[in-house]
């Protein structure tokens, strides 16, 4: 199971989001995110993974979202 805090989310000054990912992890993420060649959707073996990856970007635009209303 892929926890939702698996990958960093870091907030640069400029407003970019950061997602780190963990080595054990990019093999597995790049294949969960590539596109299908057959057209199918993707297995649900690889769906928490999407999900955690999904989350942390959430949690990078919340992140950058609070930075920007508590900037004067």
């Amino acid at each position: 199971m892929t926890a939702p805090d698996t990958f960093s989310v870091n907030v640069s000054p400029r407003g970019n989001v950061w997602i780190g990912v963990p080595r054990d992890l990019e093999h597995g993420l790049q294949v969960a995110l590539a596109p299908c060649p057959c057209g199918a959707s993707k297995s649900h073996a690889t769906t928490e993974l999407r999900a955690a990856f999904a989350d942390a970007i959430k949690r990078g635009i919340a992140q950058r979202d609070q930075q920007r209303r508590t900037q004067p």
